[in-house]
């Protein structure tokens, strides 16, 4: 099972980022299943990182709330968002900043198994 990391990403406001997860950013030919974690770094009271999420062309999740951790360390404990996808669907992540006057730090998890 593939996973992929990303420790401690900044993201100046209104700037996105998409992890590449070539090659295994479509599922194979009997589709399979994917599992992504994150949090921001900064304690700031109001969330500034967001998360889409789209399987295919299904939309999984629209500019998600991402939890602040001042720790930042993404574990079996961060909770996790899942999805299944068929046989060649995207895979497609994006994270996004918008709060309004601060630079967001995060870390994400992604880990894709295909059946």
């Amino acid at each position: 099972m593939p996973v992929y990391r990303g420790l401690n990403t900044n993201l100046a406001v209104g700037a996105t980022f998409k992890p590449d997860l070539k090659p295994n950013d479509r599922f194979g030919p009997r589709g399979g299943h994917v599992r992504i974690r994150a949090k921001q770094v900064n304690a700031v009271a109001t969330f500034i990182i967001a998360e889409t999420i789209f399987v295919g062309n299904e939309m999984i999740e629209n500019r998600g709330n991402i939890a602040s951790d001042t720790g930042g360390v993404v574990d079996n404990f961060t909770p996790a968002i899942e999805a299944i996808g068929g046989p060649g669907e995207v895979i497609d992540i994006t994270f996004t900043n918008v709060g309004t006057t601060a630079v967001g730090t995060f870390t994400f998890l992604v880990e894709v198994e295909n059946a």
